[in-house]
C-alpha cells in the first residue's frame, strides 16, 4: 500500500487534473483509491464520474454548550480557551460560544468547577462514496459556512486502503488542511507552474514538505518551454522533476468541460511518463 499526496502551492495549478489523470494511468495496473481532501471545494468526483455505492456519511464535531442555570460565570472556561471561543458576560449573566473558533479540545469541559458544560455534536460536513471501474472515490465536503475542514479530512483519510495505491488530492496552499492531508504520505507530488506566483508558492510548499519529512518530486504544469527557474530550484534542493505538461489551450478546454478522459488521451505521453517515473520512485 502506498499513499501519494498531490499538492500545489497555489490554487489553479493543476493538482486535481493530475490526480484524475494518474487514476486513469494506474487503474489498469493496480487497485486505486482516490481521496479528495480538498473538502472546501471538492471536484475530483466531477472529473472521474463514478457511481454512488453507498449513502453519504455525516461528519460531526462536539462543541461545548453551557448550562447557564448551573454556571456561576466565574470565567475559567474563557481563560483556559486558547482560541478565544468563549465569552463570559458576568454582569449580564450570559455566555457566548463561537463555534467557528472552537477546536473541540475539551479544556473548558474538564476545568469547569460547576460542571456546567457539556459537549454536543454538530454537523460540519459529509463524506461521499463513488466507484469508477475498480477505483473507489472518497470525497469529503465541508458544510457551507463551517470553518473547520480538518475533521472532514480526517474522516476521508480513515478510508485509506491497505491495497494498491491511494491518491490523495490535497487542498492548495500550505495551511493546516494541507498538513493534515500530506502528513504520513509515502510520497508527494508538488505541482508547480512557471509563473512568479507559482514559483513563490512552490517554494513555500517545498519548505512545508521538508518540515514534514515527506519525500516529494515536482511536476511542472502549464510549461511554456522555459522552466529553467523551477529546474534550478529543484536541482539545488536535490528534488527530482517527474515530468512536464505543456501549456495548451486544447487541454485546458477538455479540463474545463470535465472531459478528463480526453484530457488524459491528449497528454497521454507526458502523463504516462510521470506515472512511470512515480512507479519507479515507489517500486510499484
Amino acid at each position: 500500500m502506498k499513499k501519494i499526496a498531490i499538492l500545489s502551492g497555489k490554487g489553479g495549478t493543476g493538482k486535481t487534473s493530475l490526480s484524475a489523470s494518474l487514476i486513469l494511468a494506474f487503474c489498469d495496473r493496480t487497485k486505486v483509491t482516490a481521496l479528495d481532501c480538498d473538502v472546501e471545494s471538492p471536484n475530483l468526483n466531477l472529473l472521474i464520474k463514478g457511481q454512488e455505492v453507498r449513502s453519504p456519511e455525516m461528519v460531526f464535531v462536539d462543541y461545548p454548550r453551557i448550562n447557564e442555570e448551573k454556571c456561576n460565570f466565574c470565567g475559567r472556561c474563557a481563560r483556559v480557551c486558547n482560541f478565544n471561543a468563549i465569552v463570559i458576560m458576568k454582569k449580564q449573566k450570559k455566555t457566548m460560544i463561537w463555534d467557528d473558533l472552537c477546536h473541540s479540545c475539551g479544556a473548558c469541559l474538564e476545568l469547569c468547577p460547576e460542571k456546567a458544560i457539556e459537549m454536543k455534536p454538530f454537523s460540519v460536513g459529509e463524506v461521499r462514496f463513488n466507484q469508477f471501474q475498480d477505483t473507489r472515490i472518497i470525497t469529503g465536503e465541508s458544510d457551507i459556512g463551517k470553518m473547520m475542514p480538518d475533521p472532514v479530512i480526517s474522516k476521508v483519510l480513515s478510508y485509506v486502503s491497505d491495497e494498491g495505491i491511494n491518491i490523495i488530492d490535497s487542498p492548495p496552499g500550505t495551511s493546516c488542511p494541507v498538513v493534515k492531508s500530506a502528513v504520513g504520505a509515502d510520497h508527494a507530488i508538488l505541482v508547480a507552474e512557471p509563473s512568479p506566483f507559482g514559483i513563490h508558492d512552490m517554494k513555500l510548499a517545498m519548505e512545508l514538505l521538508e518540515e514534514l519529512k515527506v519525500r516529494y518530486s515536482i511536476m511542472i504544469n502549464k510549461s511554456s518551454g522555459n522552466d529553467s527557474e523551477i529546474e534550478k530550484i529543484a536541482a539545488n534542493s536535490d528534488v527530482s522533476i517527474l515530468g512536464t505538461i505543456p501549456f495548451d489551450f486544447k487541454g485546458a478546454e477538455y479540463y474545463s468541460r470535465g472531459e478528463i478522459e480526453r484530457y488524459y488521451e491528449y497528454f497521454k505521453v507526458q502523463i504516462d511518463q510521470i506515472a512511470e517515473a512515480l512507479a519507479k520512485e515507489l517500486s510499484i
